[in-house]
């Protein structure tokens, strides 16, 4: 039997509650199939009424059973899903352990919040958790945290407390976290954790609400954080309506759903970054993330042109375009994707001329690329990208434009002018000293490159980087919070890994 509630979380995945799924034999016939646990039945009913609603011709199916007993039957028992949602990290990891699910498929769409509750007489005279350690608290009734989510988040919290070694003998395990819940609710035991929005809000009669209490929220530092996620199957059948179901869970309108279902929604940001900033940007998400618990950052990676060309041709949507200089931006700009006020400047590059170690008795200095034995010269296209055009601006203050433009061959993107300096195939090309001089210090072909001059930011202006709110952003204020966090100074510390300084 599975409980019908209002909102989402693990603290109410019973036994036995699930439906039967077909066999793997009718997998070509199957609509579009999640498997949710059964905490989250009524919201992902919703969810799958209005998807299909929008999606006119489109068949979903939600497949409900416990967390940890949906994670063994897709293991063990071989079941087909398209995605598996997962009320925290514990139960969806394993599948990414056991290559069912990418990592980097992953999304958060909720963040619950743990607290600690005690039957309504409170016998144990809990009031905070450092009261766990008293006589009177003989019982504390925890689900297991190798198989559950808010049992795992209850032990980190309790171990940066300083208390898990002190309590845990006294401390019984339970497989589901609803045992833990009726056990507090019939003074078996003294104490639990379970997240506030479920089941503590969400089903007061089936759950005895009555007769427990909540004490205290457990801050948000000490645990997790403990994101609500979702995943589409690496063996799914359907990824691009699954990808469709997920984007649509992460929207505006689906993020307004959840929080009619008593849902801790999470403000799910799409972030478009240049990979020669990948490094930094992740512990810059970690921090702010951190500090903004309802918002969420969704990494992506790619060229400079690429990302620009996703946005302008093809159509794509992030919430935050972080550029390599002002080309980029103009560009979406121009495209009417940017208003005109919104790219702002967080940091800025350095220029410098680049040779392969071969070279470096020939080309020391811009100057000498006047050189008759310097015969080629390697630039990406100034029209539309950030590097070529500072440095055919640096150039061209300088005097040498008109003698060096013959010996210049345009490639499309900083890493192929990168890669032929590093196989001794050009005599020079320039590129920002971090991004990727030196780039990584791991790959030994970076070595075979050396920035032979950092040019004067007087000759190009300043390669100044921008970070830019999409028109289409359906979270234009919190896509601002991420613009303004960049502009701190132990963010800017972050970034300095890879040669950016601040503006000035």
């Amino acid at each position: 039997m599975c409980y019908r509630l209002l909102g989402v979380g693990v603290a109410v995945l019973l036994l036995g509650c699930g439906k039967k799924t077909p066999g793997r034999e009718d997998v070509a016939s199957r609509p579009l199939t999640i498997y949710v646990p059964c905490g989250m039945e009524l919201p992902f009913m919703a969810a799958e009424k209005a998807f299909e609603a929008a999606n006119p011709g489109t068949d979903v199916a939600i497949v409900l059973d416990n967390a940890n007993i949906l994670v063994k039957r897709i293991m063990d028992k071989g079941e087909y899903a398209d995605l598996i949602v997962s009320p925290g990290t514990v139960e969806v990891d394993k599948l990414v352990a056991k290559e069912r699910v990418r990592a980097d498929d992953i999304k958060h769409f909720a963040r619950y919040e743990l607290t600690l509750f005690a039957p309504r007489a409170n016998p144990g005279n809990v009031k905070t958790m450092a009261d766990l350690t008293n006589p009177e608290v003989k019982v504390i009734s925890i689900a297991e945290p190798e198989e559950n989510s808010v049992g795992r988040y209850t032990r980190q919290a309790l171990q940066k407390a300083g208390l898990w070694d002190k309590i845990k003998d006294k401390t019984e395990f339970t497989e589901h976290p609803i045992t833990a819940y009726k056990h507090v609710a019939r003074e078996k035991a003294q104490a639990s954790f379970a997240y506030r929005s479920c089941p503590l809000k969400t089903a007061p009669d089936k759950l005895e609400y009555s007769k427990i209490r909540i004490l205290e929220k457990v801050p948000f530092n000490t645990y997790g954080p403990a994101y609500a996620c979702i995943a589409p199957l690496l063996s799914s059948q359907n990824r691009t309506l699954a990808d469709k179901f997920v984007s649509y869970l992460l929207s505006k309108a689906g993020q307004d759903l959840l929080k009619s279902k008593d849902v801790p929604a999470l403000t799910a940001l799409r972030l478009f970054v240049p990979c020669g900033m990948m490094g930094p940007f992740f512990n810059v998400r970690s921090l702010f993330e951190r500090e903004n618990p309802e918002i969420t950052l969704d990494l992506i990676f790619d060229r400079a042109d690429a990302l620009t060309d996703r946005i302008t041709k093809e159509g794509d949507a992030p919430d935050v375009h972080f550029s390599i200089g002002k080309i980029e931006t103009d560009l979406l700009v121009q495209a009417g994707k940017v208003a005109p006020d919104a790219p702002k400047p967080f940091g800025t590059f350095e220029l410098a001329l680049c040779a392969h170690v071969s070279r470096l008795g020939t080309v020391g200095c811009v100057k000498d690329l006047t050189k008759p034995e310097v015969k080629s010269i390697l630039l990406t296209p100034p029209e539309n990208s950030s590097v070529g055009f500072y440095a055919k601006s640096a150039l061209e203050k300088l005097g040498l434009w008109e003698q060096v433009s013959p010996k210049i061959t345009y490639l499309p993107t900083i890493k192929d002018c990168y890669k032929e300096v590093s196989a001794g195939r050009t005599d020079a090309s320039f590129a920002y000293v971090g991004c990727p001089i030196p780039c990584d210090p791991e790959k030994a072909e970076y070595s075979k490159v050396k920035p032979v001059e950092v040019l004067a930011k007087d000759t190009y202006g300043g390669a100044v980087t921008y970070a830019s709110v999409l028109k289409g952003s359906e979270f234009p204020e919190a896509a601002g919070k991420v613009v303004a966090f960049l502009k701190r100074k132990d963010v800017l510390e972050m970034l300095s890994r890879v040669g950016l300084k601040p503006v000035e």
